[in-house]
């Protein structure tokens, strides 16, 4: 538990992120498909990755296996040119854009013990054999009203305007992210466009992961933001 509220409190900083950008309102202002990353944004992601992935020992989204009939313990990744978006997701962004006084884990095991943490509370979880699968959970913060904490998306959390996409990225989560970003540079490079000015719509940081079900809708794909967002961009790559 310390570990993760150390690695938040880092994210926060190091990745620049301003949590006040999604605690200050009850649900989102900015529509899905106008919420680009830079490049210098998804650069900064690498080298939190190369730097922190083994200090925080990341551990793949999926249990290994079973035992008995329940999943089992997660595998620690600790190469950073292994880590994906189901690393990221699962270990960054889903613990950093959780909403206030919810749970990122929806564990129905009692808390072992609990106690106060800077921005938030922790819950220690025991480990049983009848949910062996979990590991932590992590409380962001106590909310007045349970009902109205809003949790946001990655780039929410990067700014508070709109962003009209450049380029559309069709992408494999399974994609180490090191690579990913890599080609995003050669192609901004090629292009010769700014880092900090050229805008990439990538569905890992642009959907609220934890109600993904909401930003997809059920009007079919040509309402999804993938579409809107292809609409708007100049180009795909």
């Amino acid at each position: 538990v310390q570990r993760m509220q150390r690695q938040l409190e880092e994210a926060v900083v190091f990745l620049e992120l301003h949590e006040e950008y999604i605690t200050k309102r009850e649900f989102s202002q900015i529509p899905t498909e106008l919420r680009c990353i830079t490049l210098t944004e998804l650069l900064r992601i690498a080298k939190f990755i190369k730097q922190k992935c083994e200090a925080f020992q990341w551990v793949e989204a999926r249990p290994n296996g079973s035992a008995d009939g329940f999943m089992v313990d997660h595998n620690i990744v600790t190469d950073p040119k292994q880590i994906n978006l189901y690393h990221f997701v699962y270990n960054v962004v889903a613990p950093v854009t959780a909403p206030a006084g919810h749970e990122v884990e929806d564990s129905i095991v009692e808390p072992l013990s609990e106690w106060m943490a800077a921005g938030g509370v922790a819950y220690q979880i025991v480990r049983t054999a009848r949910d062996a699968k979990r590991r932590w959970r992590y409380v962001r913060g106590a909310c007045k009203d349970s009902t109205g904490c809003f949790t946001g998306s990655f780039v929410e959390m990067l700014c508070d305007e709109e962003r009209v996409p450049d380029w559309f990225v069709s992408h494999w989560w399974g994609e180490p992210v090191l690579d990913f970003v890599s080609c995003l540079a050669e192609h901004c490079r090629v292009l010769g466009a700014c880092p900090s000015e050229i805008l990439y719509w990538v569905c890992a940081y642009a959907n609220n992961q934890t109600r993904i079900g909401d930003e997809l809708g059920d009007q079919g794909p040509l309402k999804s933001p993938f579409y809107k967002a292809l609409q708007l961009a100049g180009g795909a790559v």
